[in-house]
């Protein structure tokens, strides 16, 4: 019987899923605090929410690693047509159209989308020879795997995840063998798109970016939420105010507390010292999924493992970023400890994915 539970355990990374808890359990405490000592409304929904997707995240971890595979484009073809379903038929909620509602509860399916395209990206590349990557009809495909889902999610708006999935799509390349050469050329090409997007970028985020370089030209309207969360953070200082004890997040001066600008009242409570921590437990994830990724000898598992690494590694540098000031505020959950069910469980599929890789390098689970 002992030997069967060990077996059944070999290939969870026991490091890579303390450090997933520990944010886990982050993200409650401080949706707890958010809500003035409650576990509702966001706490509680947290918990259950990741409750109920336990047995998805164990179906993922233990079926034969080639199915993973061999279903890539499927996955990444539904999530494309939940953005089509979205564009066309999407509900607004906070004038943008980003959630297919459902009785009791919304979908965001560019979170699942940025786990599709890395899967999709990964397959296409594991298909092909190292000549053939280097092809610029092989690279253009790629692309366009890529430009679809990032167009739609463009048009709803969401600015912050287009960003994500084109800095995790460079990544991909990268790590594809995609020569230095050919990714220099698609940096400047899109560098000549810039006057285009700014173009047809909304008012508000017009607003926002000319806030990041003046925050003090609207201190009422698009620069509030940079301002207060500023505020908190210096309020904070080393060691911070103690728990449920942060006077900007605790009188609700600060906006959208539970999700974007959670980070701000961990910073507030626990200090710089808290957040150095929690950058710390952020990074071991990362080393441990690069840990993965050495140990993986079929591309397809090692450019999953990469992507979903470059994907929590841009999450948290956005969002740190966005909450301290050194970058616009474009609307970028931190992953499990964010609020937000969608987010949740892309955090969750990432660590089943990574999982089930580690399992199949250590021989435990079929190709």
């Amino acid at each position: 019987m002992l030997s069967k539970i060990k077996h059944f355990f070999i290939g969870f990374d026991l490091v890579l899923i303390i450090a997933f808890i520990v944010l886990l359990a982050i993200g409650i405490i401080e949706q707890y605090s958010a809500a003035h000592g409650n576990l509702r409304p966001w706490a509680y929904r947290h918990i259950v929410v990741a409750i109920i997707f336990i047995p998805l995240f164990l179906l993922i971890v233990f079926i034969p690693n080639s199915k993973i595979q061999s279903s890539s484009y499927s996955v990444y073809i539904i999530s494309l047509l939940a953005l089509i379903y979205l564009a066309l038929f999407g509900s607004q909620i906070m004038g943008a159209s980003r959630w297919i509602k459902f009785k009791y509860f919304n979908i965001q399916p560019s979170e699942i989308c940025k786990i599709a395209i890395i899967m999709a990206l990964a397959r296409y590349f594991n298909s092909l020879n190292s000549y053939a990557i280097n092809k610029y009809y092989y690279m253009v495909w790629a692309i366009i795997l890529a430009l679809f889902p990032t167009l739609l999610i463009f048009l709803q708006p969401n600015f912050g995840t287009c960003a994500i999935i084109i800095f995790i799509t460079t990544i991909l390349f990268f790590a594809s063998g995609i020569a230095l050469k050919h990714l220099f050329t698609m940096f400047f090409a899109a560098l000549g798109m810039l006057p285009i997007i700014w173009y047809i970028l909304h008012d508000y985020q017009k607003k926002r970016v000319l806030s990041f370089f003046n925050p003090t030209r609207d201190p009422l309207g698009s620069s509030y939420n940079a301002i207060q969360s500023q505020i908190a953070i210096g309020s904070g200082g080393l060691w911070g105010k103690g728990f449920l004890h942060g006077s900007q997040s605790q009188l609700d001066f600060l906006p959208e507390k539970q999700t974007d600008f959670i980070f701000t009242i961990l910073l507030e409570e626990f200090g710089m010292f808290g957040g150095i921590l929690f950058i710390i437990c952020y990074c071991i994830i990362i080393s441990r999924i690069a840990k993965i990724a050495n140990q993986s000898d079929i591309m397809f598992n090692r450019l999953v493992a990469i992507g979903i690494a470059a994907m929590l590694f841009v999450h948290m540098f956005i969002n740190i970023g966005m909450v301290i000031g050194i970058l616009p505020v474009v609307g970028v959950p931190l992953p499990l400890v964010s609020y937000g069910g969608s987010s949740l469980l892309g955090s969750l599929l990432s660590l089943a994915l990574l999982i089930n890789i580690n399992k199949y390098n250590k021989g435990v689970i079929s190709k």
